[in-house]
């Protein structure tokens, strides 16, 4: 595969986007198993020049310029503010600390990077949030800001999933991901959908890499199992398809059936080299819940303290759910709490042990010097693969094992 095209299909949004050129058999284990991958790559196009577009009755976007790049969202008018609202009582709340989490192997038996997009300042005219997504095999982290503006979440058809640290932060016009409100109501009132997916890629030049364009249609209600906050749900979706049988473009989507914010849970082009996008599982910090479970049942299981691959080194996504914990032992001055490290089985049993024990003394560490907890209230152990909650088999089963449990002594 062409390098510069591989480059730009990784790295996807908050990120925090799943994106590979190999997936192991079962390794979504939130969508039906799907076909190789027949077609190319679509041809690199210098995005200066205009790119055919479906009868939608919007303009193309035919060059950098459209997207304004580096300029402020424009107002989106008298009713954002109730659209702000709603968004942030969703399901999947649009709010700040709430991090997409997904991962992507870029061969059969590479080890498994976890992309996170995490969104980090809403205002009124826009959301912010950065993504980081490992890449290489020295583990390095390619780290880039995005801002979606508030028209474009209500109104846009544009999806840019596909990031690059060269990027201009704000592109007006452009998704990054969910589907704006109104083309969700188009899907669920009409059955169809504008839907436009463009990669670009930056080489001095940005250029299009991948432009796929059309009207998805619904192919009707259906599931998708995320970790929600600690818990694996069933949340219900709309799923929609696009064919193109003149040049084989075949698009497959998930949304999240929720009209305050419907989050693309999963995005599939066969014909862009296994591309996808899927998301395995959310975090987002709530006023006490970590407190009401250790206070109900003596124990929480935390999805939302991350590491870097094979490390006990925490990613800066990690902050609001150290913050949350931290707010409970502030809350109890007489709780101590265990905390346990679990990993899935990637590596041998006794690397794993290590690990995970490590792990939980990180986040001991981080409890006692970032947020001033008496470090004597927190003991630490760890369990490494030994203690899981779904089979290894799958992506999602995996990141359900790997978990950080808190235990009130």
């Amino acid at each position: 595969m062409n390098k510069r095209f591989l480059s730009v299909l990784l790295f996807s949004a908050a990120t925090a986007l799943a994106a590979g050129c190999a997936r192991e058999p079962g390794a979504d284990s939130v969508s039906a198993p799907r076909p190789p991958a027949a077609a190319t790559p679509a041809p690199s196009v210098n995005i200066d020049t205009p790119v055919a577009s479906a009868d939608s009755g919007e303009p193309p976007v035919s060059s950098i310029q459209d997207l304004h790049p580096g300029a402020e969202c424009p107002d989106p008018g008298p009713d954002a503010k109730a659209v702000i609202a709603a968004a942030a009582a969703a399901q999947v709340p649009l709010k700040v600390g709430l991090t997409l989490s997904s991962v992507w192997k870029a061969y059969e038996g590479d080890y498994e990077h976890e992309c996170l997009l995490q969104i980090v300042k809403i205002d009124d005219r826009g959301v912010s949030s950065t993504s980081s997504c490992p890449i290489g095999n020295d583990h390095r982290t390619l780290i880039t800001r995005r801002r979606v503006c508030w028209k474009d979440l209500m109104d846009s058809y544009l999806y840019i999933p596909c990031n690059n640290d060269k990027f201009p932060e704000t592109m007006a016009g452009a998704l990054e991901y969910s589907v704006s409100l109104a083309s969700f109501k188009g899907l669920k009132d009409h059955g169809e959908m504008h839907h436009r997916l463009v990669c670009l890629h930056a080489d001095g030049l940005l250029t299009v890499y991948a432009d796929v364009e059309g009207a998805l249609t619904s192919d009707g209600a259906g599931t998708f199992k995320l970790i929600i906050n600690d818990k694996l749900v069933e949340v219900p979706t709309v799923e929609a398809s696009y064919v193109n049988h003149s040049n084989n473009d075949i698009v497959r989507v998930k949304i999240l059936d929720d009209a305050r914010f419907p989050l693309m849970l999963d995005h599939y082009v066969p014909s862009l080299q296994s591309y996808f996008v899927t998301y395995t599982k959310v975090s987002f910090p709530t006023a006490n819940e970590v407190e009401q479970q250790l206070a109900q049942d003596k124990r929480a299981d935390v999805y939302g303290i991350y590491f870097n691959f094979a490390s006990d080194e925490l990613r800066p996504e990690s902050e609001p759910v150290l913050r949350e914990i931290a707010a409970a032992l502030q809350a109890h001055p007489d709780w101590k709490l265990t905390v346990n490290g679990h990993t899935d089985n990637i590596g041998g049993d006794a690397s794993n042990l290590d690990l995970s024990r490590r792990r939980s003394v990180a986040v001991r560490k981080a409890l006692a010097e970032r947020f001033q907890v008496d470090a004597s209230r927190l003991l630490t152990d760890g369990f490494g693969a030994s203690q899981p909650k779904e089979s290894n088999d799958t992506a999602g089963g995996r990141a359900l094992n790997r978990r950080v449990e808190l235990v009130r002594q």
